[in-house]
Formats: structure tokens, C-alpha cells, sequence
């Protein structure tokens, strides 16, 4: 799987929180709120096949419209939800299955691993109220394989 594949798909599932719009790569404009995924730092082992311990950072974004309050619970509630579609303990477990397709299960794990709430978040010349999400994935590939 590529990496961009696995991006790709973790927005599809994300994207599927009630109440939540997500984007791979990064439009230029968003309708809020929204969650738009970035690809953060990677590491990668070879072996036999190429082991790459990627980061996806995501911005959740919300406009600010001068009501603090009303920002903060579009914004807030929706980071529980997202937490809670990534859990390793749901049925079926979320851990990596998400972002494996039919014919790639090259995906060994993706977890949500941290979140920074109540950020002012830049995004296309806007401000926006929101979070940073960090997700963990590893995926496995061999050298030029899509």
C-alpha cells in the first residue's frame, strides 16, 4: 500500500463520524468543521519488504465566528467521537482494519495516539478554533508496489 493510499483511507473512515467533513490531501478552501489529514514525520526500515512507521497529523477545524462558546462545542464534542471510531477496543477492532482494502492488507496498525485540544488553527488565510489529532500507522510495502 502507499502511504498516500493509507492517507486517503483513514480520511474515508474518519469522514464517517456524524457531523464531521475530512480531506486527503488538503483542499483549498473548507466548510467547517472539518478534519483535514496531513503526512507528518515517517520512518522506514527495509527487510525484506519496506516497513514505513508513519505519522498523519490532523487538523480539526471550526470557524471563529466571535462565539467562543459556540466554537468550542462544535469543536470539542467531535474529538471524543473521532477517539472513539479509532479505538482498538470497538467491535470490530479499529486498530488497522479501517485502512486495509481487498487487496492490500499491508496495514499493520493505525492508532489515534494524541490529541491537543483548544488550538487556534491557520488554515488558507482563516483562523479556525479546533484540534490537533496524531495518528500512528504502519504499513508494510515492497519497493514499487502501489
Amino acid at each position: 500500500m502507499l502511504p498516500t493510499t493509507a492517507l486517503a483511507q483513514l480520511a474515508a473512515y474518519a469522514g464517517q463520524v456524524t457531523g464531521l467533513r475530512t480531506s486527503y490531501p488538503a483542499p483549498p478552501t473548507i466548510t467547517a468543521p472539518h478534519l483535514v489529514l496531513f503526512w507528518d514525520e515517517t520512518d522506514i526500515e527495509e527487510m525484506d519488504e519496506q516497513v514505513w512507521l508513519m505519522t498523519v497529523k490532523g487538523q480539526l477545524m471550526t470557524a471563529l465566528t466571535g462565539n467562543t462558546t459556540g466554537e468550542i462545542l462544535k469543536a470539542d464534542p467531535l474529538i471524543a467521537r473521532i477517539v472513539d471510531a479509532f479505538s482498538a477496543n470497538s467491535a470490530p477492532p479499529r486498530s488497522a482494519y479501517h485502512l486495509r482494502t481487498p487487496t492490500d492488507p499491508g496495514v499493520d496498525y493505525c492508532r489515534l495516539v494524541r490529541v491537543n485540544p483548544s488550538q487556534v488553527i491557520g488554515y488558507a488565510g482563516n483562523l479556525y478554533y479546533g484540534a490537533e489529532l496524531f495518528w500512528s500507522i504502519k504499513l508494510r510495502r515492497f519497493a514499487g508496489s502501489t
